[in-house]
């Protein structure tokens, strides 16, 4: 550009002797809950409306999160989070993109034990299972494992665990029950 002569050379030696890092977003995660109070207050000011407060999993899941568009992919998640809340005071993860959510729980699974680990072990005598079998096994065991780990976040309130899972009363009700998941747990 300077040497199209559309850049001022002087102003380019000036910028050319300050040199600023800036750490990427996912390296500023104590950050985060101060970004997120900015920016959200900042959305709802500029619509107008009510300033809205975030729930714990809503900052845990932005956390997670690996951040590849920075400050400004935040900035944008945050604004969509806010539309999509409505009138809800309080943001949730479902007020974020599918894209965040389904990024940090590939995260979260790859945390699971790895598949090979999972197999059954088999004795002479003992048949090898059908699929139906082992899914069935493995689906019960996850969804152990999950409604435990809801009933651990939602600090067993029904209706908190309810609205992060997606599940209706009846249905959260009844998966309690069968894998004998125990609400305080």
């Amino acid at each position: 550009m300077v040497r199209a002569d559309t850049f001022r050379r002087d102003l380019f030696y000036r910028l050319r002797g300050i040199r600023l890092e800036l750490s990427p977003l996912r390296d500023l995660l104590d950050d985060l809950n101060d970004l997120i109070c900015h920016f959200v207050r900042r959305t709802c000011k500029r619509l107008n409306i009510d300033n809205k407060g975030f729930s714990p999993d809503f900052l845990d899941t932005l956390m997670q999160y690996e951040w590849p568009g920075n400050i400004r992919e935040l900035v944008n998640a945050l604004d969509q989070a806010v539309v999509r809340a409505g009138t809800e005071p309080i943001l949730y993860p479902q007020h974020l993109s599918r894209n965040i959510r389904a990024n940090v729980a590939r995260l979260l699974v790859a945390e699971l034990p790895e598949l090979e680990n999972r197999t059954p072990p088999l004795t002479d005598g003992e048949a090898f299972p059908s699929l139906r079998e082992y899914r069935e096994k493995h689906m019960a065991e996850l969804e152990t494992w999950y409604l435990k780990n809801l009933m651990l976040v939602s600090k067993g309130e029904i209706a908190n665990a309810c609205r992060l899972s997606g599940l209706s009363r009846p249905r959260l009700y009844a998966l309690l029950k069968q894998r004998g998941v125990e609400r305080g747990s």
